[in-house]
C-alpha cells in the first residue's frame, strides 16, 4: 500500500504539493486505504495531464475525467472526481490555487438499497459458524451483534473490552471513539477465546503468528463464511444487516448513525429506504 507519490513523470513541483496533501490526511487519521485510493487516483492525474497545478484550468480537469471515466459505474467516476476534488479543495484552502476547478463535474449517483441479510440468512450463517474455530466464531457473532467496521475490529484490544458489561470502547473513522455493545452470544464466544489466548494485554483478534488480525484478515473470515453458508457474505453486509434490524426494532435515523460511528447522520440516511420498501411490501400483502 502506497501513501506517497514518488512517479518521476510528475514534476518535483507537482509531487511535493501532492504529498503534502497526503500527509495532511494522515494528520487527520485518514484510513490508509483511503489515503492510498486518493494517492492513486491524483498520481494517474499528474502523470496524465502534464501541467503545473497552479495552471491547470477547468477544461483539463473535465477532459481527463470524461475521457478516462466517462463510460464507467457513476460510483467509479465519483471516486476518481471527489479524489481530485479533495486535493484541489485543499490547495485552494492553503492559498496555493486561486481557481476553483471542481464546478459541474459530478455526476448523479443513484442511492442503491443497502444489501443486507434476511432473517433466515442469519439464522444459517449462525448454525454455520458453530463448525468454525473459536476465533472466527467470535468475529463473525461480534460483527453481528455490534455491527461494526472491520478495521474496528482489527484495533480491538482485550482491555478495550467489558466482558460482562457486553460494552467495547471502539475506535473508528477519524479516531472517533464511541461504545458498542454485543450480545450474550458474542459474550460466550469471547470468553472461549479469552481462554485460548497467550495474552490478554492485546490484541484480540490475532494471526496465526500472534500478531495484531489485518482488517483483510477479517474480510476473509467473512468471506470465508459466506463461501461455507452459500451466501454472498462481505463485512460491510452484516453492517447493514445490524443497521436494518435496529430500524425495524423502531430506531431513529440519529440512533442508528450514533450506534454506527456515522459522523453525518445524511450517510445513514439510506437505511430509510429499507423501511419505505418494507411498509409498501406490508402494504400489497395487505391489498392482495
Amino acid at each position: 500500500m502506497k501513501l506517497s507519490v514518488d512517479n518521476e513523470c510528475i514534476s518535483e513541483s507537482n509531487r511535493l504539493l501532492a504529498n503534502y496533501y497526503l500527509n495532511s490526511l494522515k494528520a487527520r487519521q485518514k484510513a490508509d486505504m483511503t489515503i492510498d485510493i486518493y494517492r492513486y487516483y491524483i498520481e494517474r492525474f499528474l502523470v496524465e495531464v502534464q501541467k503545473d497545478v497552479r495552471n491547470l484550468t477547468p477544461e483539463d480537469v473535465h477532459d481527463w475525467l470524461v475521457t478516462n471515466f466517462g463510460n464507467r459505474k457513476a460510483t467509479t467516476y465519483h471516486v476518481a472526481y471527489f479524489s481530485i476534488y479533495t486535493f484541489f479543495k485543499h490547495l485552494i484552502s492553503e492559498d496555493i490555487l486561486q481557481r476553483n476547478l471542481k464546478e459541474r463535474w459530478k455526476r448523479k449517483i443513484d442511492r442503491t438499497t443497502p444489501k443486507y441479510l434476511t432473517d433466515s440468512e442469519i439464522a444459517r450463517l449462525v448454525l454455520c459458524i458453530e463448525k468454525m474455530s473459536v476465533r472466527n466464531r467470535a468475529i463473525i457473532q461480534f460483527l453481528i451483534s455490534s455491527g461494526c467496521r472491520r478495521s474496528e475490529l482489527s484495533r480491538l484490544n482485550w482491555s478495550d473490552i467489558d466482558i460482562d458489561k457486553g460494552e467495547a470502547i471502539v475506535t473508528g473513522k477519524g479516531g472517533d471513539i464511541r461504545i458498542a455493545s454485543f450480545d450474550e452470544t458474542a459474550i460466550i464466544s469471547l470468553i472461549n477465546l479469552k481462554k485460548k489466548a497467550k495474552s490478554t494485554s492485546g490484541a484480540v483478534f490475532v494471526n496465526k503468528f500472534g500478531g495484531r488480525l489485518s482488517p483483510p484478515g477479517i474480510y476473509e473470515v467473512v468471506r470465508k463464511a459466506g463461501r461455507e453458508t452459500g451466501i454472498h457474505l462481505f463485512t460491510h453486509r452484516i453492517r447493514h444487516s445490524y443497521a436494518t434490524t435496529l430500524l425495524n426494532k423502531g430506531s431513529s435515523i440519529e440512533e442508528i448513525a450514533d450506534d454506527l460511528g456515522h459522523k453525518y447522520v445524511e450517510t445513514t440516511q439510506i437505511y430509510a429506504s429499507i423501511l419505505d420498501e418494507t411498509l409498501i411490501k406490508t402494504y400489497r400483502q395487505y391489498k392482495e
